[in-house]
């Protein structure tokens, strides 16, 4: 009984200061990732001025230190049943479609390695993330009605960086 709970406690220790370790390394990475986003910011200006690029020509939005082509993403789930107004504009927006791509991959892959109790923490705060995520866009990011890809994509690349981060600490 006593090894149970002592088991218990480290798992809830180790726990703990994985999600301290995680906290503290995502806010580095992101100050060190901020250019990344003047870099997609020019990008899609470049986009909105040329009415279709093709995806084999865009060169990776989402790092100034990327020059080669690469194809574009789909959306992390099916775009047949998209029915809020931000599954939707992910659908019909190539580079969202391809940073919620991203982002399901690396989830994807947390998902598959992460012991069954830290994905399940994972789960919740992507859930929560998704709702903030929403709130974010429907306040900071629709102007008359249109959306603004770049700050859309904000929301993906922020979280893009916090699951990186997760995935260079999985065993």
């Amino acid at each position: 009984m006593r090894e149970a709970a002592l088991d218990r406690e480290r798992r809830r220790r180790e726990q703990a200061e994985w999600e301290a370790r995680l906290a503290r390394e995502s806010q580095a990475h992101l100050e060190q990732e901020r250019q990344t986003y003047l870099e997609r910011e020019r990008l899609e200006q470049a986009r909105q001025h040329k009415e279709e690029l093709h995806p084999a020509m865009i060169t990776e939005p989402y790092s100034s230190r990327s020059s080669q082509a690469r194809e574009l993403l789909p959306p992390s789930f099916n775009c047949a049943h998209a029915s809020t107004r931000t599954e939707i504009a992910i659908c019909t927006n190539s580079w969202l479609a391809d940073a919620d791509g991203r982002l399901g991959k690396i989830y994807r892959t947390l998902r598959d390695s992460l012991p069954e109790t830290i994905f399940q923490l994972l789960k919740s705060q992507q859930l929560e993330w998704i709702r903030q995520r929403d709130i974010a866009l429907a306040n900071e990011c629709y102007t008359a009605g249109s959306l603004s890809i770049s700050c859309a994509l904000r929301q993906w690349e922020d979280r893009i960086l916090v699951l990186k981060s997760m995935q260079l600490h999985t065993p």
